[in-house]
């Protein structure tokens, strides 16, 4: 039986849920060495580069669209204070009340785009490589990273509460949606 491409729990064999399982543990596994990573800014700036790209460019394109007019972006860590420092950042001429709340949860997007992609692609076959799984489970942290907006980011969310609720409501809608899709 299949359901818009994926293949249902039934016809999964037991390798293809070990090998789900594997990317999984994979990814537990690099988010205890980014974790460990930590100590060593410039380290993990560099191995978390395709996330820190893929966030900021997330705040860009939704500053665009919203007319926020995005002025500067900078993807390289820089220290905010003795034990802070900041990974990437996107400054803004024009944030207001009615487009800041969406600029500063915009990395969700990627999220909804994560979903409906993975809806549209079968279960991974039974025979899945360690290396595969390596792959899978880097892109996967990669993923959650770029999606999970900062601690900033809802800091600056909630002073601009308006627009951060009406963005929330039009991701849930379409969370809601990508949802009703595959069922």
């Amino acid at each position: 039986m299949y359901f818009r491409g994926a293949i249902i729990a039934s016809e999964m064999t037991l390798a293809t849920e070990i090998s789900t399982w594997t990317i999984g543990l994979f990814a537990v596994l690099f988010w205890v060495v980014q974790n460990a990573l930590k100590r060593f800014v410039r380290l993990w700036a560099l191995l978390t580069l395709p996330a820190t790209i893929l966030h900021e460019l997330a705040h860009t394109l939704v500053g665009l669209v919203l007319a926020a007019g995005p002025r500067s972006i900078n993807i390289w860590p820089r220290r905010v204070s003795a034990s802070s420092w900041r990974l990437g950042y996107v400054a803004f001429q024009r944030l207001r009340w009615w487009n800041g709340g969406a600029v500063a949860l915009a990395p969700l997007i990627w999220l909804l785009l994560i979903l409906g992609i993975a809806g549209y692609f079968p279960i991974l076959p039974p025979t899945v490589s360690v290396q595969t799984s390596l792959i899978l489970g880097a892109v996967a942290l990669w993923l959650w990273i770029a999606v999970a907006p900062s601690r900033g980011d809802w800091k600056l969310a909630i002073g601009y509460w308006p627009s951060a609720f009406a963005f929330l409501a039009l991701w849930a809608s379409g969370l809601y949606l990508l949802v009703r899709l595959w069922l």
